[in-house]
Order: structure tokens, then sequence, then C-alpha cells
């Protein structure tokens, strides 16, 4: 099972109603894999909807693993790369 399909509502899906998954990309490098990604899913399942939303030039450089090693280094560290909503609940 991709990710993608672990997203997907698949009672939703059965009564018709469309779903849409939302992917966020940070550069090219995402684009290539995520399309190829939608591919496989397109054949499984063909009436799913993906968008791709672009992040903002400045954080196209930040990641999860980044993220993590920042934390691991020196915990807190990492939370300038958070979104405000987030950093605040954590």
């Amino acid at each position: 099972q991709t990710k993608h399909t672990k997203l997907l509502d698949v009672e939703k899906e059965q009564q018709g109603l469309e779903v849409f998954v939302i992917k966020g990309l940070r550069n090219g490098d995402d684009l290539s894999y995520e399309v190829n990604q939608l591919r496989y899913l397109e054949d499984r399942k063909k009436n799913v909807k993906t968008i791709f939303l672009m992040c903002d030039k400045e954080f196209e450089h930040v990641s999860s693993s980044g993220y993590r090693a920042c934390e691991k280094i020196m915990p807190g560290s990492g939370h300038q790369y958070l979104a405000k909503e987030i950093e605040t609940n954590i």
C-alpha cells in the first residue's frame, strides 16, 4: 500500500463521492517523486484527484528528516522551521 492509498477514505469512495489527495511540494525533486507515485495511484484509483501545492521559497530546503536531525543535535533548534500554529502546540 502506498502512502496515498492509506489516506483514502474507502467508504466515501465507494459511495461515489470525489476523493482528493493534497500533497505539499518543496521543489522539483519532490514533484518528480510525487508524479511517479501519482501514476501508480491512477492505475488503482481512477476517480481520485490529486492536488499539488508548492511551498514558499523560504521553506523549500526544509524536510522532516532535516528537522529531526536539528532536534537530535540540539532540542528546540528545529522549531524555527515549523509553522507558528504547530510550534505553539509543541
